[in-house]
């Protein structure tokens, strides 16, 4: 185990990164403990996991002066909304680039980046230049002094050093036999992984990808564990993890059936999740613990406020359930 002051000195010490944890009302039983993390709740805009990142990457960028910094993404990223706000309390002003659709109904997350970053700072390019972006972004932005190019999901081994903090808190909280995190990109749990040389104990980490395959995920675990030994100076142990998929698979997917699954979760645990993480990693827990025991960690890496897009899809789960409810209810009433 190592000193925690070592990852202490590359994190933001003005950002509150200890979030609680509180025993899950439904999946706990006689055998199994279980507890959710509330990620959530380290801030009302940024998402969980994402305001970790960002306690790495703002020590570096304010080392180096940087005083513009330009984001790539989805228009409807939780990246791309998340840190511009932290970029302008440092007095760093943010930029996007985005891949531009035919298409793009003007909700949730679309809504929020249009508010925090002007027309003047935005710039959308069609899917068939994306994989030109840094290139393309270099020349348009060429006339900005003092600028960083930070890529899709805000991939960089400072990032890592942020997102390793929860394990200080994991720490504190634990022991735990397993501990269960989504993946998007894989920065926050490859953070989680690398953090356990800071854990005086070992859980099994049960990693729920809803994007990246596992060789790909194994190949950032690997390339991130060399470069945090460098930054670090130390050694770093590699932990083992079980990797599967989300179910839907394919990233950015919903359906019906999730949107009651948040529904009813909500309202027997008193916590919401959002459709393309939260629950989904909800889900694959849920199925673990039927047939398991000891004390497992579900970490709520945030990115509710997401869910603002999916208003309709909540209104349709809601009204289906209020059918069946009234229908059932008739039913009772003629017996």
């Amino acid at each position: 185990m190592l000193d925690e002051r070592i990852l202490k000195g590359h994190i933001d010490p003005s950002l509150n990164l200890f979030s609680r944890i509180h025993k899950s009302l439904c999946l706990s039983s006689k055998n199994a403990h279980v507890f959710i993390k509330r990620d959530d709740e380290l801030s009302a805009m940024i998402s969980g996991s994402k305001y970790r990142k960002y306690a790495g990457l703002l020590p570096f960028l304010k080392n180096q002066k940087i005083k513009n910094c330009i984001l790539m993404g989805s228009s409807f990223s939780n990246h791309l909304v998340g840190f511009p706000q932290l970029l302008i309390e440092n007095n760093i002003t943010p930029y996007t680039v985005t891949l531009s659709r035919t298409y793009q109904k003007e909700v949730g997350n679309l809504v929020y980046l249009k508010s925090i970053i002007p027309s003047s700072n935005r710039l959308e390019l069609p899917s068939d230049l994306w994989s030109n972006r840094v290139e393309i972004s270099k020349k348009y932005f060429s006339d900005l002094v003092d600028s960083f190019i930070l890529d899709e999901g805000g991939e960089s081994p400072f990032s890592i050093l942020g997102a390793m903090s929860i394990a200080l808190d994991l720490q504190k909280q634990g022991p735990f036999d397993h501990i269960f995190v989504d993946v998007g990109s894989g920065l926050s749990a490859i953070g989680l992984l690398i953090g356990l040389n800071f854990v005086s104990y070992t859980p099994l980490v049960h990693v729920v990808s809803m994007a990246i395959s596992n060789e790909q995920f194994e190949n950032k675990y690997n390339d991130y564990l060399k470069k945090l030994e460098g930054l670090l100076s130390f050694p770093l142990r590699k932990y083992k993890y079980t990797f599967e998929h989300a179910v839907p698979k394919s990233f950015g997917s919903t359906s019906p059936t999730l949107f009651k699954k948040i529904i009813n979760v909500v309202r027997s645990e008193g916590v919401f999740f959002d459709p393309l993480y939260g629950i989904k990693l909800y889900g694959s827990a849920e199925k673990f613990i039927e047939t398991s025991n000891g004390k497992i960690l579900i970490i709520h890496s945030g990115g509710v406020q997401s869910l603002s897009g999916f208003q309709e899809q909540l209104k349709k789960a809601i009204t289906q359930e209020e059918k069946t409810f009234f229908s059932n209810s008739k039913d009772h009433s003629h017996k």
